[in-house]
């Protein structure tokens, strides 16, 4: 998490506010999985949570609100879960430099409250 993601989250949520940062990649909500070290960057967090983890369903729980990176069907399987009944995620703008390159300015953040994911096999 940014500095500029944690500002404005203190800003919707209210002061005080404590993030703690998990990192890791899990193959479902129900399973336990591995959290590391962030990977270089600019990181906002009061604590970081390293080694095994229970499975994310579980570790959720811990948390009064709960921000995620997280594919959509990851999301769908944790919003049950949720305490708030309600994940948040940061919202970024994409800037185009002179150069070509992209730049990731923060936009905001948004509460997921429903995902529904419907597919039809193509013919």
């Amino acid at each position: 998490m940014t500095l500029a993601q944690r500002t404005d989250l203190a800003r919707a949520l209210g002061e005080p506010l404590e993030i703690t940062h998990v990192n890791g990649t899990a193959a479902n909500v129900h399973v336990s999985f591995e959290s590391a070290s962030p990977e270089k960057g600019e990181t906002e967090a009061d604590f970081i949570l390293t080694g095994t983890q229970p499975a994310l369903k579980e570790l959720v729980l811990q948390f009064n609100e709960v921000a995620v990176v997280l594919p959509i069907g990851m999301l769908q399987q944790l919003l049950p879960f949720a305490p708030a009944k309600r994940l948040l995620q940061a919202k970024n703008k994409r800037i185009l430099l002179e150069d070509g390159k992209v730049q990731f300015e923060h936009d905001g953040w948004e509460a997921v409250i429903k995902v529904e994911i419907i597919a039809e096999k193509l013919k």
